[in-house]
């Protein structure tokens, strides 16, 4: 598998993208479960050639 990609639009080509490269995913989180409410909050990040992360939160109220 070489991972090449070629594509064009009105003879134009766009840039070939590339699979070079290596990428480490890392993520944490934490959830607090209770009779009525469940809370999580989380975050991933990533290092190497793709740099980045991401934060999430969320909360549901049973009644």
């Amino acid at each position: 598998f070489k991972g090449d990609a070629k594509a064009s639009t009105m003879g134009l080509d766009a840039p070939k993208p590339s699979l070079k490269g290596s990428t480490g995913v890392f993520e944490a989180g934490y959830k607090y479960d209770s009779k009525n409410l469940i809370f999580s909050l989380g975050g991933k990040g990533y290092i190497g050639k793709t740099r980045g992360g991401a934060i999430n939160a969320g909360f549901e109220v049973m009644f």
